[in-house]
This record gives structure tokens, sequence and C-alpha cells, in this order.
């Protein structure tokens, strides 16, 4: 192979600050668009576009394998061909300009009929247009230079930007709501009722009202990211690139050739399945983490999605120093342990019943688990131009795009777990959307729970035990907030003794009330006494009730029905998706980081024989 001047020939380049952010400016651009989408659009799809949550879930798994079959071609497609503007960095221009406008039409509400076509559409397209620039961008890495050092603050500046884009997505979109919605509906507000709503607003982002909200951020992030794109290109020089002879004979069937030779890439390539799937997981039972274990409102939602991006201002400039002290692998099992023990005691603070509603100790575990978290997986893709070096140096062809699209791949069908395990999960745990019809006629509605409780009489008490025998949960069950769940103890055991009462009267049904209507009459007043007597505890019950029905109404109605409410099994599914399963993929992925060979010792070499063999 012939490098492509006497200048890349030395291949070991040394990168200006500027160059550095500018490469890391394109992974902010992309958090931008992709990040929206793994965090936010299972949460828009269920409960602001209407979608159920298994075609949701089914949806995001199709788009995935749609993506296993074209990444492929997309990374044959950029190592064979050089555009005039540059091998790879072409592609920023070429696949932005579509991925801007599907990405923005994924969170369109506009459409009326066919809603899960127009998803499929937009999803699908966006999906497509993300790898035509998400493929070649990652190649561009391994271009600018062989010095593994190099890489290592590349990679550092990349991360650093990419959370400060991701620490964005976590933040607009509550401020966007805190402007768009208010009580009585959509409206834009000044800076003045910017403050007041984003403080005000609890669980804003949850209902079809928070459409226009979530289409105005989408085209933010949009225009942005576009905008990053372009500085990216700018900044980017590529100068370790494959001679143009070579890739004239680059063909899709190398992706599996390399596949089966490379053994680190094999290695990268599983580790990067776990730690997307565990990513993926975890962004996307955030919010419903966020809304229903928590509920938690704007501002407490705002400073914990802030907590899990911090930590890559604080470690990401560290990690050269860090990799220095502890090694390559070292600083894998430290920080993948980290975040390990983050997500365990997360789970041991959220259920343990001493510690629930101390938002002070999640968001100190918070910043634990995420600091593992994005050290970890921040410096991964670092690994990327080692795999491709290991390949150039074994076969004699540096496939930078083939090998970035098998990365792309593996770590999309990790996002593909990502976004159906949730899905599925919280279906199969009874998860009510807010749109769900089911739950006012169900009576898991706080507003119908309301009115049927303060009715008073025997047909009141009857419907309130009815509506909860329906639903087939327990109303102490069903409602978890202290002042609620007395209410609902204390009612559903008056209801069923004022029903039980009730029934003594009409034990027979109206065929049989309307034909024994004299002998009815006769044993009523025969029992007129004890009738009497029950009936004065059946006015005692009912005024016990619509007492207790006006002062939950007075008192505590206004604070709790702005509140979400899940079933307890829905809740403990919700607290699985962010803490227990991500954590056994954690462990997984520790294992098989354990079997990587590749040390900066051995790349070194690997960089100056592949060197040295271009100047022979």
């Amino acid at each position: 192979m012939e490098l492509k001047n006497d200048v890349e020939q030395k291949g070991f380049y040394k990168l200006s600050w500027l160059q550095r952010i500018g490469f890391g400016s394109g992974d902010m651009a992309q958090n931008l668009i992709y990040q929206t989408i793994s965090i936010w659009l299972l949460f828009f799809y269920t409960n602001v576009f209407g979608l159920d949550p298994k075609a949701a879930a089914l949806m995001f798994l199709v788009v995935r394998l749609v993506d296993v079959l074209w990444d492929p071609v997309v990374g044959a497609l950029i190592d064979k061909n050089h555009p005039k503007w540059g091998k790879y960095r072409s592609w920023l221009i070429f696949g932005g300009i579509p991925l801007t406008g599907l990405a923005i039409l994924c969170f369109w509400n506009g459409i009326e009929d066919h809603k899960l076509l127009y998803a499929y559409l937009t999803y699908v397209g966006m999906s497509m247009c993300y790898t035509l620039v998400n493929v070649p961008y990652g190649a561009i890495n391994s271009s600018l230079t062989r010095d593994t050092d190099e890489i290592t603050k590349l990679t550092a500046t990349r991360m650093f930007m990419a959370n400060l884009g991701g620490l964005i997505v976590k933040t607009v979109p509550l401020i966007v709501a805190g402007i768009f919605l208010s009580q009585n509906g959509t409206k834009f507000g000044g800076i003045v009722d910017f403050f007041k709503q984003t403080a005000a607003s609890d669980n804003v982002l949850k209902s079809p009202d928070s459409a226009n909200a979530w289409f105005i951020t989408m085209l933010i992030f949009a225009l942005a990211g576009f905008a990053f794109l372009i500085f990216c290109f700018t900044q980017s020089r590529e100068r370790v690139v494959m001679d143009e002879k070579d890739a004239a004979d680059v063909k899709v069937s190398d992706l599996f050739t390399e596949f089966v030779r490379n053994r680190p890439l094999r290695i990268l390539a599983f580790f990067f399945i776990t730690a997307f799937a565990m990513m993926s997981i975890s962004n996307a039972a955030d919010s419903y983490y966020m809304s229903y274990n928590l509920n938690a409102n704007s501002g407490q939602t705002t400073l914990f999605m802030w907590l899990g991006t911090i930590p890559a201002f604080i470690f990401m400039p560290l990690v050269p120093a860090i990799k220095k002290l502890v090694g390559k692998n070292g600083m894998f099992y430290i920080f993948l342990l980290c975040a390990v023990v983050g997500m365990t005691l997360q789970y041991i603070f959220t259920s343990t019943e001493l510690f629930v509603g101390n938002f002070w100790l999640l968001y100190v575990v918070q910043f634990i688990k995420s600091t593992g978290i994005i050290v970890a997986t921040g410096y991964m893709w670092a690994l990327v131009p080692e795999v491709v070096a290991y390949g150039e140096y074994t076969t004699g062809h540096r496939i930078a795009g083939i090998v970035n699209a098998l990365t792309g791949i593996f770590f999309k069908a990790g996002m593909a777990l990502g976004g159906v395990v949730p899905g599925l999960v919280i279906a199969a745990v009874g998860f009510y959307a807010p749109q769900d019809k089911n739950m006012s006629e169900l009576v898991i509605s706080e507003k119908l729970y309301i009115e049927t409780i303060s009715k008073s009489g025997v047909s009141g008490a009857i419907s309130f035990s009815d509506a909860f025998e329906k639903m087939n949960v327990a109303a102490s069950d069903t409602l978890s907030e202290k002042p609620l769940k007395d209410y609902a103890i204390s009612f559903e055991s008056q209801a069923n003794i004022f029903a039980n009462k009730a029934a003594e009267f009409f034990k027979m049904n109206k065929k049989d009330f309307n034909k024994d209507m004299k002998k009815a009459a006769r044993r009523l007043k025969k029992d007129s006494k004890q009738m009497a007597e029950k009936a004065k505890d059946l006015v005692k019950y009912s005024k016990t009730l619509e007492a207790n029905g006006n002062t939950y109404m007075a008192k505590d109605a206004p604070t709790l029905m702005k509140k979400p409410i899940q079933t307890n099994m829905a809740k403990q599914g919700i607290l699985w998706l962010v803490t227990i399963i991500p954590a056994i993929l954690l462990l997984l992925a520790i294992w098989i980081i354990s079997k990587y060979e590749l040390s900066d010792e051995k790349m070194d070499k690997i960089n100056s024989e592949i060197e040295a063999r271009a100047k022979a």
C-alpha cells in the first residue's frame, strides 16, 4: 500500500487544539440529533405521539435491522470513493443535509392518520442518513494521525464535546417545555414566563399538549447540529488514508472478512454492543424513572440529567493521565465497576423506604454511576483507530470505512436492544401512558378517583368498589403518595363494608324484585326496626365518605393531581431498566474488554512497522 505523499508517510502527526475541537464538534453535532433520539424518542412516541409501547418497541427493532443491511453498504461506499471535498469529511455535508430534515420530522405531531407508518418512514430515513454521517466521521479519527497519545487526546476532546451536546439534549427540552406550556394549553411566553414555567411545570413533557415544544426543540438541535458538522468539515485534514488503487478493490464482503480475521475488532465489536445496549436501555428509561418512580419536577429532572453528563467535563480531560497511571485495561475495569456500584446504590436508595424521596442521595449516586459510564464508554472510541491499524498491519489494507461500519453495526445493535427492551418491559409490567383511555375508565386517573370517592349514598360506594375490582388491583397498591394511599386504604375498606350492607337490602335481581314485591314489602315491614338501625349505619358511612372526599379534594388533590400514577409493578420494571439490567450488561462488558490485547506499546510497534513498509 502507498500513502498519498511524503508528508503523509510520517504518520505520527500532532494536532492543534483547534483541530481537536473541530473534530469533537462533529460528535457534538451527532449527539444533538441522535442522543435526542436515544433519550427522548420512545418517550415522545408513547406519551405524545400516541403509539402503543409494543408497536414502538417493534419499530426500534426493525430500524436496527435495516441498519445491519445498510451499514456495510455505506462502509464500502466510503472506502471505495474519493469525493472532491475529502474521502471522509465530504459525507458530513452529503449526509448532514437530509439527516437534519428527517430528524426534525421525527418529532412532528401533525399527522392524524397512519401515525405508525409515518413514524416508520421518518425514523428509518433518519437512521439511514445518520449512518451516512456517523461511519465516515468515525473514519476521520484514524485518518488524522497514527500517534496513540494524540489519539487519546483527540478522543478525550471528542468525548468532552459529545457530552456537552448530551448536556444540552438533557436540558433544552425542559426549558422549551417551560416556555410553551401553561395551565390552559400551549402558548409562547416571554423571558419572565420562561423562568416561572420552567420552575413550576411538573412532568410537562408527557402529554400531547407538549407536541409543539418537542418540535421546536428538535428544530433547534438539528439546525445547530448541522452547523457543527460544517465546522468539523472545515477543521479535518485527512492525512492517513488508503491509496486510490487499493480503494478500487474494496467490496461489501470485506466487512465480514475483516470481522473474521481481526480478533481485536471482534472483541471491540462485542464490547460496543454491550456498552451501547446498557446506555440505550438506561437512557430510554431515565425519563420514565424521573416521572413515575421519583415524581420529580422539571428542576429536579434537569439537575439529575446534568449530573449524568457533568463528570465528562471533569474526568475526560484527565483520561490521558489516568491511562498512563493504571493502563488501558485497568482504566476500563475501574470505571466500569464504578458504574456498577452506582447502579446498585441507585436501586437500593429508590426502593428502600428509608431513603425514598431523598434526592440528594440520588444525585450523588447519579454522579458516581455517570462517571464510570462516561469515561469507559468514551475512551472505547480510541480503540477504533487501533483495530483499523491492526487490520492494516496484518493485510496491508487500511479499510477505515469498513471497520467503522462494523463498529456501527454493533453499536446500533446495542441501541436496538436499548429501544426494544424498555418498550417491551414497560408494556409487560402494565405501564399506562397518559393517553390510555383505560386509565380513566378504571379510575387510575386521579380526577375520576376524586369524583367517585366524593359521591355519597349506596350507588357511590358500590361504583367505587366495583371500579377497583375491575382494575384487579387494590387502591393502596395503585396510589403511592402517602396522603393518597392513606385515603385509599380507608375508602376501600369503608366502600367494601358499605357495599356489603347495601347488598343485604337487595339480594334479589330486578325480575325477582318485581315479582316478589309484596313478599319483599312484608319482609321489610317485619324487619323495619333492624332496617332502621342499618340505615343509620349507611348514613354514617355515606357522610364519612363524603367528608373524607371533600377533605381530600380541598387539601391534597390540588398537589397530587399533578403527579403521574403507575402501579408498583410498573415502577419496579422501570427501576430495573435504569439499574439492574444495565449493571448486568456492564459486568459482561468487563469480561469482554479483559480479552483485548492491543497495549499502547504494541500499537506503537505496529504503527512504526506500517510506516517502515510504506518507506521501503
